[in-house]
């Protein structure tokens, strides 16, 4: 959380100052802002999953911030998937697109918890919360500087999945959490452009001040063949990917995914790097996203680019 109002405090009548302001969302910033100890351990994973002391349960009706919320008003690409394939029978498009290398790209993620158990002590296996979230990722690409084709949207996915996050007692360095979960991803196209997939996976997460780790692996659930969109997507979107999040100070913050199938041959990946910057507008913070590899969107799985994206982000990894 960002310290807006901590530098006009003094220390002894910040709390109650806090307390005098209306608005919630600013009220709950304040308190953060002052209750946490810069000079100590990384509070973002405490924060973003609810873990440690104090954190009781949220309810399904306050939404809690998922995966980045942005707007990427201008987003390039070195290579335009033109006519997207797959193995699958009937899953290879054969007349080309007319793709602009240039389009809108934004995304919305969103998380409510559905059940949850907390402050339970560690007694098992080191554990003292519990929680099991609902958890929805939209990403769209607009073609929006394309008249030629009447400006539509080139592919969104959705992913909702179901989350088991468990918080280990650690208030210090270290490890913080394991999330099991559940996740389906598709793009909700039909032939020839459907692609969709299902995996189980496990997440650990670490923080050491202002560093913050989310390591996953997975694995997919089997589909019978005629029912598969994308038979060889482990080979190219992998079988896990690590998230490094840094905090450089002064609200910028910069973050490393990377994506990977884990094995020589074939050997594929993904890097996206993403540089936010102190809120411009409102909440609304810089953002720039720069991606390599395979999978950038869905019906991109099997495609190798470049993209670049400048625009705003809203809440960031």
């Amino acid at each position: 959380m960002s310290a807006v109002y901590a530098p006009a405090f003094g220390a002894g009548g910040a709390l109650d100052k806090c307390r005098d302001i209306p608005d919630r969302d600013a009220r709950l910033n304040c308190f953060d802002s002052v209750t946490q100890d810069r000079s100590g351990p990384s509070r973002y994973l405490s924060n973003l999953w609810k873990l440690g002391p104090g954190q009781g349960s949220v309810g399904i009706d306050q939404l809690q911030p998922h995966r980045p919320v942005y707007v990427l008003v201008d987003r390039w690409t070195s290579s335009v998937n033109q006519a997207p394939s797959s193995p699958a029978p009937g899953h290879s498009v054969t007349s080309p697109f007319d793709w602009n290398a240039q389009e809108l790209k934004f995304q919305l993620s969103f998380k409510a918890e559905l059940i949850s158990r907390h402050d339970f002590g560690g007694d098992f296996l080191g554990f003292n919360s519990a929680r099991l979230w609902f958890a929805y990722t939209q990403q769209s690409h607009w073609q929006l500087y394309s008249p030629n084709v009447s400006r539509p949207f080139r592919e969104t996915n959705y992913e909702p999945e179901a989350i088991l996050t468990l918080g280990t007692a650690n208030q210090g360095d270290g490890w913080k959490l394991l999330n099991i979960g559940f996740v389906h991803q598709s793009n909700g196209s039909s032939l020839p452009e459907s692609r969709s997939w299902n995996r189980v996976y496990a997440q650990g997460g670490w923080e050491w001040y202002r560093v913050s780790v989310l390591a996953r692996a997975w694995q997919r659930v089997p589909e019978k063949t005629e029912r598969d969109d994308n038979p060889d997507i482990m080979d190219y979107l992998g079988r896990g990917d690590a998230l490094i999040r840094w905090d450089m100070g002064g609200d910028y913050a910069v973050s490393l995914l990377a994506r990977h199938t884990l094995r020589a041959r074939p050997s594929r990946g993904f890097l996206q790097l993403d540089l936010t910057t102190p809120r411009l507008l409102g909440p609304a913070r810089g953002y720039i996203q720069i991606t390599s590899g395979y999978g950038e969107s869905l019906i991109d799985y099997n495609f190798q680019q470049r993209t670049l994206g400048l625009g705003f982000v809203y809440r960031e990894w």
